[in-house]
């Protein structure tokens, strides 16, 4: 009987260039394992749902699950368990990176711990209420009730009980505080929520027995700037209390604004609008007194605010 002997050097090509398939007669890959039987018997590609059983390693040292293309190192084409991770606090480490993925999927981490992040916005600023910062804010019936007064259509009537605030009313602010920024990019926004109070001043301490509205408007201003303003209303019904409080949160997009770095001054204003304060004023049946030396209080009771900055 002849005896072949081939040389060392062809197996070892032999060996270099081979596909390892399992369960499959044609190996994508290095090395390739279809767990459901499911490949082409010829050389096609095996289709997405053929490759969701697939297992390969390819030729650069990439490992794909239900893909036979991985990009990366290793790439799962769905979703990933991962069982009994050591928790922060009880194995000894100090997280100092932030795990993060990119729109293709890719995971990477970065260097830091960003309290808070959306679309690329993190939390840098975050203040709560303090008393020192927050003013109340008293008015006559003079610096409330004035002559110009105006029908539901806008058109002057002085027989109307709709009349605005005179024009050298001024209003001061009623919170005030300062926050610094971290970032030199200009996407930035703030989130506020504030709970505000009207105490009015009703005629002999007596229950309204006549119900009354006043328009009102929160403005918000940094560095002198207006960043947000809402407009509302506040509406007693006949026994109302004398107390009336709302809450209201507000987002304002400051990329326009120019902000400093250090000591950024942000005032809230808490405006009263036009009102029927005088229709309701020097009868027996009135809610006011006219000329009184103040017709109601205005002050913030709680506060919050939050800086984001990309």
């Amino acid at each position: 009987m002849k005896k072949t002997i081939l040389p060392p050097a062809i197996l070892l090509f032999g060996l270099c260039t081979a596909q390892v398939g399992i369960n499959t007669a044609n190996p994508k890959a290095t090395f390739h394992i279809d767990g459901g039987k499911d490949n082409p018997i010829n050389n096609d590609t095996p289709t997405i749902g053929q490759q969701t059983n697939d297992f390969v390693v390819t030729s650069n040292g990439n490992v794909g699950v239900a893909t036979i293309a991985p990009t990366e190192k290793l790439e799962v084409n769905g979703k990933t368990k991962i069982n009994d991770l050591p928790v922060n606090g009880t194995a000894g480490f100090t997280a100092t990176k932030t795990l993060v993925a990119s729109d293709t999927g890719v995971v990477g981490v970065l260097n830091g711990l960003p309290s808070s992040a959306y679309n690329g916005y993190q939390l840098t600023s975050l203040k709560g209420f303090d008393i020192n910062n927050a003013f109340s804010r008293s008015y006559s019936y003079n610096e409330l009730v004035s002559s110009n007064c105006f029908d539901g259509f806008g058109n002057y009537s002085p027989s109307s009980p709709l009349c605005a605030v005179p024009a050298s009313t001024i209003f001061n602010e009623v919170y005030k505080f300062t926050f610094d920024k971290k970032s030199s990019n200009t996407e930035k926004y703030l989130q506020m929520n504030i709970d505000y109070y009207t105490l009015y001043n009703y005629k002999d301490n007596t229950v309204p027995p006549t119900a009354f509205y006043n328009n009102f408007m929160i403005k918000v201003m940094i560095n002198d700037i207006i960043v947000k303003t809402y407009d509302s209303s506040i509406s007693v019904p006949v026994g109302g209390g004398n107390t009336h409080n709302r809450s209201k949160s507000i987002t304002a997009d400051l990329s326009g604004i120019n902000l400093n770095p250090t000591n950024n001054i942000v005032k809230i204003y808490y405006n009263v609008g036009p009102n029927i304060f005088k229709a309701n004023t020097g009868t027996s049946a009135g809610n006011f007194v006219a000329n009184a030396p103040y017709l109601l209080t205005q002050y913030v009771q709680d506060f919050s605010f939050q800086l984001y900055e990309k």
